[in-house]
């Protein structure tokens, strides 16, 4: 049996060890005008399960998709639908901030496009977030098969 929650000494503070089966996945998603779409998926790298870093350990924490990332996708984005003769202009992102870093406007507007940013709170505008729900279903449904 296994119980749902517990108490802790008068004085104390709980302390809690959450364990991580599997490193989060991060998937990025583009949908064009005429259906195209493309993903890419990134498996976090594992940390040690202590998140304070230690001098010297070479473990770096736990990170999400960073801006870095953000642009190598975006690169990879923009050559492909430029080979295949799909001439866009503008570019519609959320507000997310590692879709607002200086790298990625310069590297945009230098390639001849315009990035029009969603207003915040408006999941509804985003037309990949109903893809990334109906993607989310079938990971938590099968994880294996990602």
């Amino acid at each position: 049996m296994h119980r749902s929650h517990g108490w802790s000494g008068i004085g104390k503070a709980c302390k809690i060890i959450v364990v991580t089966k599997e490193p989060s996945l991060s998937i990025l998603g583009v949908i064009t005008a005429h259906n195209v779409i493309i993903l890419s998926r990134r498996r976090e790298v594992c940390a040690s399960t202590n998140k304070k870093r230690k001098a010297g350990d070479g473990l770096a924490p736990k990170k999400g998709t960073t801006g870095s990332d953000f642009i190598q996708f975006i690169k990879q984005v923009l050559t492909n639908i430029e080979a295949h003769d799909l001439r866009y202009w503008y570019l519609v992102i959320d507000n997310v901030a590692i879709h607002r870093t200086i790298d990625v406007k310069d590297w945009v507007t230098e390639h001849g496009w315009e990035i029009i940013y969603l207003p915040t709170y408006s999941p509804f505008l985003n037309s990949i977030e109903g893809f990334g729900s109906k993607v989310n279903d079938v990971v938590n449904k099968n994880p294996v098969s990602v």
